[in-house]
């Protein structure tokens, strides 16, 4: 029994061996394995309406991104590292309203305003380094967003007891971006060496729509006047960032690089237009503007147009005719804006 334990204890240990010597003859080799990946987006949409008697505004608004980033790869002897973000999203908000002038008896308005916001971003750092080995990481990232906004407000003025004047007011305003960037990279070794490389890009887009229209009645001792008038308004701000890197040394080498942009416009339109139920004529305000830009990583945008129409028609007792007036304005911005 004791010799036929030693004879199985003989062969067990000589087969070992033999696993160890085929495993040494094959230059198992040491192996580094990284795949990591993240991705993030969301999008809103909202509209609200309000209405008055003989006027009506109204709005809606979106916004949303999205991001994805990955890294991979295999370093035999060595090591492999990868590291990626994302982040993409968007949010909005539309509100209409009821709302008074500060001027005048028997005012009324209605008006509307819409904000929204977007944003898309991604970073990547991989690495590779080994001795008497090789291998190489990879990365790519990407990512879009847009959000934009749209209004409109509008009044009517129809014949009643108290009233010496018909017409309209009315505008409408609407302003958008989108923006996208993309990136790639790579880090490899051949024999021995460490190699590095990152980039990351972020935009962020915001801007705001909105619109009011008005009517007031002024009584004095001796008449009245009767005032219409809307107030149109957009906005767009554009953040956009990018960087990229790369290391090496030995017989690594390391690259990176990302690209992108961005392009934001607006507009608005206000047209008012009064008549004197006397026949003794009327009033028309008109006022429009508009910007438009595009940039890329890097760079920053401010937009803006501001105006408004306004007419009125003033009657005094016991006397034919009236005196009627129009006004109009804008202010367009449109330019680099400062970094935060």
């Amino acid at each position: 029994m004791k010799k036929l334990f030693t004879v199985l204890f003989v062969l067990l240990a000589v087969s070992l061996m033999g696993g160890m010597a085929d495993a040494i003859r094959t230059h198992t080799p040491n192996v580094a394995v990284v795949d990591v990946n993240a991705a993030a987006g969301a999008g809103a949409i909202d509209c609200d309406v309000k209405s008055i008697p003989n006027g009506i505004a109204g709005g809606i608004s979106g916004a949303g991104g999205v991001a994805g980033a990955t890294a991979a790869g295999i370093v035999t002897n060595g090591n492999a590292s990868g590291y990626v973000t994302a982040v993409g999203g968007g949010i909005t908000d539309t509100d209409a309203y009821k709302w008074n002038p500060y001027i005048g008896d028997k005012s009324i308005g209605v008006g509307v305003r819409s904000d929204s916001e977007a944003m898309t971003g991604a970073t990547f750092d991989i690495g590779a380094d080994a001795c008497l080995g090789a291998g190489v990481v990879g990365a790519v990232m990407g990512g879009a967003a847009g959000q934009g906004t749209l209004v409109g407000s509008g009044l009517i003025e129809s014949p009643r007891f108290f009233s010496k004047s018909t017409g309209y007011t009315g505008g409408i305003a609407g302003q958008g971006s989108i923006g996208a960037f993309c990136g790639e990279g790579v880090a490899g070794v051949l024999l021995y060496g460490e190699a590095g490389a990152e980039a990351g890009a972020l935009i962020t887009m915001s801007g705001f729509s909105q619109s009011d229209s008005w009517r007031a009645v002024d009584w004095f001792a001796d008449g009245k006047k009767e005032m219409m008038g809307t107030n149109v308004g957009v906005g767009t701000n554009v953040e956009a960032t990018g960087y990229n890197g790369s290391s090496d040394s030995c017989l690594a080498y390391g690259s990176a690089n990302v690209d992108g942009g961005w392009v934001a416009k607006g507009a608005v339109s206000t047209r008012t237009v009064q008549t004197a139920n006397n026949g003794s004529g009327g009033a028309i305000a008109n006022a429009t503007g508009a910007y438009h830009a595009s940039g890329g990583l890097n760079s920053t945008y401010a937009g803006s147009a501001i105006g408004y129409s306004q007419t009125s028609i003033t009657t005094f007792y016991g006397m034919n005719g009236s005196i009627n007036s129009a006004a109009a304005g804008m202010s367009v911005h449109s330019g680099p804006a400062l970094l935060k």
